[in-house]
């Protein structure tokens, strides 16, 4: 028991980072303040203090460290879902026992009730443990390891007051080290009982600080106690530092849980593209907001995909997957603003249906006058090029709007805004914006000295909002309902937020599991082959199986329904494809291709691209409107989940086979493939992963597969534990949740050293993400520690 106490003092000590501030005396004398050199206070033997304790009133003396049975209590908590049902599909249900350990944590984790412990007598007046077994009203302890488990600190929190005996202080005068006085701020209201063998490390603050165990502070001797018991009266002297009864210093509540942040929001409204000659084609569209500041411009959301189309228009494209759902038809995004700059832009990218040339498409829209019959004409064209093309399109235009600069001024209330500047742009990639950004940027007066401008403009309201509105009809970015929802009101997408700095890291709080792939460029300009390799459109397919062989002759394949839609689609489609630039051998892409993973993943779980030549002119023989040719070009894969781990986020580079055989996965067959141009890269694709079940990060990565072994020796998983720390503090505050949850299993349930290491990786992870946001520190201390609840006499920490 001393080494308990010694622990119990040794933890005050370093976990406040103050010294004793007095010389203290039982006679009553006067408090002497310290100079340089400290009076270190400590209790001298804790079996002697408890011998001498009056158990006359117990049955036994072991009855003193019995525990009342309704000192502790669990509560469950029912979590708060802001949806209106799980986030996690509903399908997994099905597949709980073939997933790993650690991803049925991560499903939980968004699921599960809280649990709600409660100290009933912590820091209140209470029976004394001696009168709760005198009453009965007790549960045996079985060692005293066990007692400090449960009630430690055990000299100050519970024993009672009136029971102590008359405490014998001792005080030793020793020279601080130097450093220790530089750093440690003296504050005579705290106590603290170092050790007498105490080292620097024992002494020194740690900044910030965590609180393994509760401090307490002395509160005026004057001042009543009025926990004191009425009948009785303490024995020890008024100038002990116990006499008053002691009140905890740490008056932080109960952590809170976590919520999602509050910050600004966008909401866009997009309601009609009108150009000066009328509807003839079919145009669709994305909007994103960038950052488009000198030093580092970025895209700092997903793209929102709508269609502003009649749908007398919209029903002459073909080959577009449809039929159109409510949520693919939305032309309302929420978008997510943590930052308000005068950097931030909305971009608008315009498509239309494959035309061939780029004039061909986009210089009809000049005229100032056009007579009906050359309309009609136009007309025509549009209405094949939607037949045999329908699937596929081509850049058209690109509109920049600044959000708070130039004279923007976005309130709360809606505001309407006629983007004028539509530009004549063929390029819509991110390099070609990011390059062209400082004239993108001009006020709109100037915009027409570097561009085009097509006559017509884009009506949308904008407004800032906070996420404390109750907006209805909201859909998250993995399309569960948001609460509230209400009948007939219009369908608003909540748009996931991108680049945020790591000290603005967040915990996943919804179930997420996305893959975002951009095809960036492909040249195959080295293509020996049969077809033309121009028009060139890239065909993106998620497949769990590479047992069939492919080739431009055979393209039968059962693909994955796990990509996201575009405007006027289904939800979700089996297949997305590029848009075509015409006559390029080397095009470079814009697409964003969203993919919902499956919760299981193989390593036969990869990406297949396909590249193909669209011929864009009618072909003599065919029928019309029958769908335009599409010869393939080559074949081109990435793996996702190689010897158990996922892809890197990044850009890959891959060569282009002209076509595949059966397991063509299998390294060993690679050197038999024909390959494009010597087997050399000419293909660019780059991946990002944004899940709260999957990680890309090594450390974490070799954690789940540790965790996951339950044959693995304690050493691997004791190296993985240890290795967590190496993590940077996006990727710990990111998983925080899970990994909460799954080191407090590991001190419960693992080894000593297992247990050991995960406690320590939990202090570990608390002071890693301590500097970010307030809402999330308070968590990991409603985790981590117990303080006054909010009702009650009781006390209590919450966790999963």
């Amino acid at each position: 028991m001393d080494r308990v106490l010694g622990l119990v003092e040794k933890g005050r000590a370093v976990a406040s980072g103050k010294r004793a501030s007095a010389h203290l005396e039982q006679d009553g004398k006067k408090v002497v303040k310290p100079k340089r050199t400290q009076a270190a206070l400590y209790v001298t033997d804790f079996e002697e203090q408890y011998a001498r304790l009056d158990v006359s009133k117990c049955r036994t003396p072991a009855d003193l460290l019995l525990i009342p049975d309704d000192e502790v209590t669990v509560e469950v908590v029912p979590r708060k879902l802001r949806t209106a049902r799980s986030s996690v599909p509903s399908e997994v249900a099905s597949q709980l026992q073939s997933l790993p350990p650690h991803v049925r944590d991560c499903l939980f984790a968004f699921e599960k009730n809280w649990l709600l412990l409660r100290w009933k007598y912590r820091h209140s007046a209470r029976p004394t443990l001696r009168d709760a077994a005198v009453a009965g009203n007790t549960s045996a302890v079985s060692s005293s390891s066990s007692v400090s488990s449960v009630s430690a600190p055990l000299a100050v929190r519970e024993l009672p007051l009136d029971s102590l005996p008359e405490l014998r202080f001792e005080a030793q005068e020793f020279d601080w080290p130097e450093e220790v006085n530089n750093d440690i701020k003296m504050d005579e209201s705290i106590i603290a009982l170092p050790q007498k063998d105490a080292t620097l490390e024992d002494i020194i603050r740690l900044e910030p600080r965590h609180d393994l165990f509760t401090m307490y502070r002395v509160p005026p001797s004057s001042s009543p106690n009025p926990y004191a018991p009425s009948s009785s009266k303490s024995s020890i002297p008024s100038s002990a530092p116990f006499a008053d009864q002691l009140q905890p210093t740490d008056l932080r509540p109960v952590g809170a849980h976590l919520e999602h942040p509050r910050h600004t929001q966008l909401l866009v409204h997009m309601k009609e593209l009108r150009l000066r000659i009328g509807e003839v084609d079919p145009f669709f569209l994305t909007a994103a907001v960038y950052d488009l500041d000198r030093d580092h411009r970025r895209r700092v959301s997903e793209f929102f995909h709508f269609e502003l189309n009649i749908s007398s228009t919209l029903s002459l494209v073909k080959g577009r997957p449809g039929p159109p759902s409510p949520l693919t038809s939305a032309t309302q995004a929420l978008f997510n603003l943590t930052h308000q700059s005068p950097t931030l832009y909305l971009v608008i990218r315009i498509e239309t249906v494959l035309h061939g040339p780029y004039e061909q498409a986009a210089d009809p829209y000049f005229k100032v006058s056009m007579k009906q019959k050359e309309k009609n004409k136009l007309i025509s064209i549009s209405e094949d090029c939607a037949h045999r093309m329908g699937r596929f399109t081509q850049p058209f235009g690109l509109a920049v709007v600044p959000l708070f600069a130039h004279g923007t001024a976005l309130t709360a209330a809606p505001q309407e805004f006629f983007v004028t500047e539509l530009l004549r742009v063929r390029d819509l990639s991110d390099m070609y914006l990011f390059s062209k950004a400082s004239q993108l940027t001009v006020p709109a007066s100037h915009l027409k000295k570097n561009f085009k401008v097509f006559p017509g403009h884009l009506t949308m309201d904008m407004r800032l909002m906070t996420t404390d509105e109750a907006v209805p009809n909201r859909f998250t970015p993995s399309l569960v309902p948001v609460l509230p929802q209400k009948d007939g009101a219009p369908i608003i997408r909540e748009i996931q937020e991108f680049g945020l700095a790591k000290e603005e890291s967040y915990p996943y709080l919804d179930y997420v599991n996305h893959l975002y792939v951009y095809p960036t460029f492909v040249n195959l300009g080295g293509y020996k082959g049969p077809a033309s390799s121009r028009n060139i459109t890239c065909v993106v397919y998620l497949l769990d199986s590479d047992e069939h062989a492919f080739s431009p002759t055979s393209l039968t394949l059962q693909s994955l329904n796990a990509m996201y839609g575009r405007g006027g689609m289904s939800t979700m489609v089996d297949h997305e494809v590029t848009s075509v630039t015409y006559h390029q051998h080397k095009p470079h892409f814009f697409e964003e291709i969203k993919i919902l993973l499956p919760n299981r993943m193989t390593p036969h779980h990869h990406l297949l691209f396909v590249f193909k030549h669209i011929t864009c002119r009618p072909v003599k023989g065919k029928k019309k409107n029958e769908p335009a040719p599409a010869d393939v070009l080559g074949f081109a894969f990435l793996p996702l989940f190689v010897n158990g781990r996922f892809v890197k986020n990044g850009e890959h580079e891959i060569s282009v086979a002209y076509e595949l055989p059966a397991h063509y996965l299998r390294e060993d067959l690679h050197d038999e493939m024909r390959w494009l141009d010597r087997r050399r890269p000419v293909f660019t694709v780059r991946s990002s992963l944004h899940s709260s079940v999957f990680s890309e990060v090594e450390q974490l990565d070799n954690f789940f597969h540790a965790y996951d072994d339950k044959e693995s020796p304690d050493g691997v998983l004791i190296g993985a534990i240890h290795d967590l720390s190496q993590m940077d503090q996006a990727t710990t505050a990111n998983y925080m949740a899970v990994l909460f949850n799954q080191m407090l299993e590991l001190v419960c349930t693992g080894s000593d050293a297992v247990a050991g290491a995960a406690f320590q990786q939990l202090i570990t992870s608390i002071h890693t993400i301590q500097s970010l946001e307030q809402n999330l520190a308070s968590h990991s201390a409603s985790c981590s520690s117990s303080s006054s609840s909010g009702s009650g006499s009781g006390s209590g920490s919450e966790t999963e």
